[in-house]
């Protein structure tokens, strides 16, 4: 098995594997939780079970992309680390932030949770989040406590704002500088 595929294995298999988990935990401490958007009982709700399409999904996309940034760097893949310290850095951070944002709802302090939800979407606007280790991240963080299927969303949202500033403005920003010596 080549470490591509360990890659691709392992964060497909861990994903699955740690949801799995969270749906174990639940059927045994009540049932498994369904999620309402917006947190509203009036609108439809979302079952945890779809945190086992969710999250393999997203270990799959990171596991290709981390193999795509692999291969871009060097022909030998083999030698490489497991995900660039790029990746393990978006990663993790994005997993810090949601495991606080999970704690301070637990505790009762939605307005902290909102609070740092504001600064992951403002952190977008400098840093790129839109990578899909970014999502996996803040998806994992936040799935025992939010499930997984509403954060995505959150975080497609951000996600979404981010890539079009790092793609497109910033771009257009740069072009449409003048160069300082044209300007004399």
């Amino acid at each position: 098995m080549t470490q591509n595929q360990r890659r691709v294995l392992l964060l497909t298999v861990g994903a699955g594997l740690l949801q799995l988990l969270l749906l174990v935990r639940e059927h045994f401490t009540g049932g498994v939780i369904s999620h309402h958007v917006l947190h509203d009982p009036a609108l439809p709700a979302i079952s945890n079970f779809w945190g086992l399409l969710v999250l393999p999904l997203l270990g799959l996309l990171t596991a290709w992309y981390g193999n795509r940034q692999l291969a871009a760097v060097s022909e030998n893949t083999e030698s490489q680390p497991f995900l660039p310290p790029r990746s393990w850095l978006g990663f993790s951070l994005m997993l810090l932030v949601t495991l606080l944002q999970s704690v301070f709802w637990t505790l009762g302090l939605e307005q902290v949770t909102a609070y740092l939800a504001l600064a992951v979407l403002l952190a977008g606007l400098l840093v790129p989040i839109y990578r899909p280790e970014c999502l996996l991240g803040y998806t994992l963080g936040a799935a025992p406590v939010f499930g997984a299927v509403i954060p995505l969303v959150g975080v497609l949202f951000m996600a979404l704002l981010s890539y079009l500033v790092h793609r497109w403005l910033w771009p257009l920003m740069r072009r449409t500088r003048a160069p300082s010596s044209a300007r004399t």
